[in-house]
């Protein structure tokens, strides 16, 4: 019954504002470089000895390089965990911030340091809420210029930002392996939202984005994974740095003032750079408040489109675990918090009595406090090191479950007392609320332990209903074709749907190929699944069960086609051994075959669209967007469509689709090949849950 709630954004077309990449201003090699480090690091991933023996190594250089100036990047949880667990060194921190007032910044703008493009509405707001909060509170000092490390640029951040009070962002993603910014040729432009909303910002300038890898093949050129600027400020002088700061300044001497910057690992940086720059009064080390005061202004405004911030993923690594339980956890948390101010706007705080069970204001309170802490968990477990590094996984289950029962605590508090107080007499076996500020008719009703209820069920908007069980046991049938209020469906005899149409007669699936079926490359060999179906009849519907093999895998696809409802829903298990599924690979540090989509293990389906005229549509943090790319990837759901009609996929964790050469329209649920930052290999059984 937990349903996330999404925000609705007004969009607004915009005229083409990238006109000003073609205004460069005249070339002046004379001009001050100002050059802006910020150590990236923290708890997640690092450790904690990691951070401390690189924070203070770096209060040592700022001992000896008295034009330094310097920043930190780390994950704002971990400022509450040292003021938690190691107090004294959250002390030290306080006291460097004042020793070295106008050298030594703090650069963490979010609780977790997510892929921002990946989450919803409502943990983007809380991720820069919680973040700047516990800066303030631990700190002591507030962050007025967001920044990033890895990707965090979508079109509707400057509206955010502008809520939040910034005074500009550095529009850069310095590591570019999961997504990447549009370049300008510009020193300082308005970056503007879909709804004008806009804030300054310094763009990563044009043509430097021109490195950032493809989703079939190897990084390019000489900078690797990275912008130029970061390259250098992470390895030059050594033999890695192909260029030093003076190329880059030559080459971009048409941009005043010309910025430098590198948000990167904290140990990736060279002292002998900035005894260099000790020397040289053509650059000029910079906080990134400090910057800002500085700049002047802008000239230009951008409004890049949710296509123009690139965006790839590693689809399937650990069967998409974490992001399936980051969904469920935002969830839980969010049904948890409309049903604690429903329940306090109704005054059942104030209720008392032996006869009625109520909650008292303690109890509100403490259901308040419980809810922060998961947020907090939750926004941890969105870290992106978690998401995509394998040895953070545990950290990130760790975080995940704990949100999950702390919210699923308060949600169970409340609805006991709400079913003693109103279902005293009539009760039923279960009780259902409805988060969303519209009634819902449900064929069927998930549990938190992820049990379903086969309905139907109905709930008011923001509203109760007490409701059973179904008694009827589902009824075999000897067909494998049958018809809901919506459709005509036909499984195949060996697995997988033969024909999917609307009642009116569009067909919604291609009826020359078999969709719904398990594909992969495995173990190095290409395999597609075979299987036996069963159908039977419920109350509420049609089950349609899948079993078979797909290779060496054994699986399970369960479908539900509601009597009443055009959403189909499937339900997806597969269990593993430990084989190689996806792109073979021979490099044990591979970065590229994790983002080969269609080798890995699949859901495959075939859209009855036109191939030629179809276009991919995109579900973005606050908005949609239609792209041509091939992988079509999107936070709840995505689709396919020629204008005519088509199918959207509804996802908890699979946020990647993928359009192939075939015309399949496919889901990638789990890759274990070799991977850069660690192969993770799938020993269990794990499922998924899409709908159609």
């Amino acid at each position: 019954m937990h349903i996330l709630v999404r925000a609705l954004v007004l969009v607004i077309v915009l005229a083409d504002a990238t006109s000003g990449r073609a205004q460069p201003s005249p070339p002046a090699t004379n001009a001050t470089c100002y050059v802006v480090s910020y150590d990236h690091g923290g708890l997640v991933l690092w450790g904690y000895d990691h951070f401390l023996e690189h924070f203070r190594d770096l209060n040592s250089w700022l001992d000896r390089h008295p034009k330094l100036r310097m920043g930190l990047d780390n994950e704002a949880w971990m400022y509450d965990w040292l003021g938690d667990n190691q107090p004294a060194v959250l002390g030290e921190m306080r006291q460097a911030l004042v020793k070295y007032e106008g050298r030594l910044a703090i650069g963490s703008c979010n609780y977790g340091q997510p892929l921002a493009a990946w989450l919803t509405e409502e943990s983007n707001i809380r991720q820069i809420g919680f973040g700047l909060e516990t800066v303030r509170e631990r700190l002591g000092c507030d962050v007025s210029v967001y920044s990033w490390s890895e990707h965090a640029g979508f079109p509707q951040l400057p509206q955010i930002l502008a809520g939040f009070g910034f005074r500009g962002v550095l529009m850069r993603t310095h590591y570019l392996m999961y997504g990447y910014c549009p370049g300008y040729d510009l020193p300082v432009a308005w970056w503007q939202a879909p709804d004008g909303s806009r804030v300054v910002c310094v763009p990563t300038y044009a043509h430097e984005e021109r490195q950032v890898p493809s989703h079939r093949a190897q990084p390019p050129g000489p900078f690797g994974l990275t912008t130029e600027d970061d390259w250098i400020l992470t390895r030059y002088p050594s033999g890695a740095a192909p260029q030093s700061l003076d190329a880059f300044r030559a080459r971009f001497a048409h941009i005043q003032p010309l910025v430098a910057s590198r948000i990167d690992d904290s140990g990736l940086k060279l002292e002998a750079l900035v005894s260099e720059l000790d020397l040289r009064s053509e650059y000029e080390w910079m906080t990134l408040d400090g910057l800002f005061a500085k700049l002047p202004a802008p000239k230009s405004t951008i409004a890049p489109s949710a296509e123009e911030f690139g965006t790839r993923m590693p689809w399937g690594y650990r069967g998409n675990e974490l992001f399936d339980l980051s969904r469920r956890a935002e969830t839980a948390v969010l049904t948890a918090e409309r049903l604690l101010a429903r329940t306090t706007a109704e005054g059942r705080g104030l209720v008392t009595g032996e006869k009625e069970k109520g909650v008292s204001p303690e109890q509100l309170r403490a259901g308040e406090q419980t809810l922060r802490q998961a947020w907090k968990d939750l926004l941890v477990g969105q870290h992106h090191d978690i998401q995509i590094v394998g040895r953070s996984g545990p950290m990130g289950r760790e975080h995940l479950l704990a949100s999950l029962d702390e919210s699923r605590s308060v949600i169970r508090t409340l609805i006991t007392a709400h079913t003693t107080r109103q279902f005293a007499e009539a009760m039923g076996e279960f009780t259902g609320f409805n988060p969303l500020p519209w009634p819902r008719t449900e064929g069927t009703a998930e549990l938190p332990d992820g049990t379903l209820i086969e309905g139907p069920v109905a709930t008011p908007a923001l509203g109760f209903a007490s409701f059973n069980s179904s008694t009827s046991p589902p009824v075999t049938q000897s067909g494998l074709r049958f018809a809901t209020d919506h459709y005509e469906a036909c499984f195949s005899t060996n697995g997988g749907l033969a024909w999917l149409t609307r009642l009116e007669g569009r067909r919604v699936l291609r009826p020359d190929t078999v969709s719904g079926r398990l594909a992969g490359v495995i173990d190095g060999l290409a395999c597609e699944g075979s299987g036996k179906v069963t159908v039977r009849r419920g109350p509420a519907g049609f089950h349609a069960e899948d079993t078979g093999k797909v290779g060496p895998l054994t699986y399970s696809v369960r479908w539900f086609f509601p009597q009443h409802s055009r959403r189909i829903e499937c339900r997806i298990a597969v269990r593993f051994n430990g084989e190689r599924i996806g792109a073979p690979t021979t490099q044990r540090n591979d970065s590229r075959s994790c983002f080969l989509h269609e080798e890995k293990l699949r859901l495959r389906l075939f859209p009855a669209v036109d191939a030629a005229g179809a276009f991919g549509i995109r579900d973005v943090p606050f908005g949609v967007s239609k792209t041509a790319r091939p992988y079509v990837e999107g936070i709840h759901w995505t689709a396919l469509a020629d204008g005519h009609g088509g199918l959207a996929l509804a996802n908890r964790g699979t946020m990647g689709s993928v359009r192939e050469s075939d015309g399949a329209f496919s889901v990638p649920l789990a890759f274990t090949t070799d991977y850069i930052w660690g192969a993770e290999i799938l020993c269990s059984q794990r499922e998924w849950t899409v709908a159609l």
